[in-house]
């Protein structure tokens, strides 16, 4: 950022910016009431260096759901990412997912019904059910609430509805 002094007036520029910035010996941007005109004085011209988002904390739900429908390919798209992340460097890949499940069940219905002597009916549907059930809401709350620090990057760079990054993650439990 350079700063430099024409007639009492400030002028800024920023590295990347579209060109310099005019300031008010105040400090503030002349043309910043919202009507788009640049300010002339002296000869210089004031082009905005950065664009103002102003962001409203109170967004109905409606349009916050037509949001995500609208980065639904987003969401697609970041589901597949994270499958593919997760299964690079196994071995066995997607066949994990599969095996690992059943390799807990098969403990479970060692120890409740051969060990224990559990003589419930159809013991292993019901707790294969229960399981899948409690996995999917295992992974679903423990990859959810790290997904926005996680893709830090992504968030500071491009505009798209948050809840698109826990929904990603939610996503990939519902798959495995």
């Amino acid at each position: 950022m350079t700063d430099i002094q024409h007639e009492g007036v400030r002028v800024s520029t920023d590295e990347g910016a579209s060109g310099p910035s005019v300031l008010s010996p105040g400090g503030t941007h002349p043309g910043s009431d919202g009507s788009g005109r640049l300010d002339h004085r002296d000869g210089v011209i004031a082009n905005r260096a950065k664009t103002t988002r102003v962001v409203d904390a109170r967004v109905s739900v409606w349009r916050r759901l037509t949001e995500l429908w609208g980065s639904r390919e987003l969401l697609v798209f970041l589901v597949r990412k994270e499958i593919k992340v997760k299964y690079k460097n196994s071995v066995l890949g997607l066949l994990w997912s599969l095996l690992n499940p059943l390799l807990t069940l098969l403990i479970y219905v060692v120890v409740f019904q051969v060990i224990l002597g559990n003589n419930i009916p159809d013991f292993a549907l019901f707790l294969f059910s229960g399981l899948l059930v409690y996995n999917l809401f295992q992974t679903g709350i423990l990859s959810g609430t790290g997904a926005v620090v996680d893709n830090g990057s992504l968030v500071k760079k491009v505009a798209f509805p948050r809840e698109v990054l826990p929904l990603a993650s939610v996503g990939t439990s519902f798959m495995f």
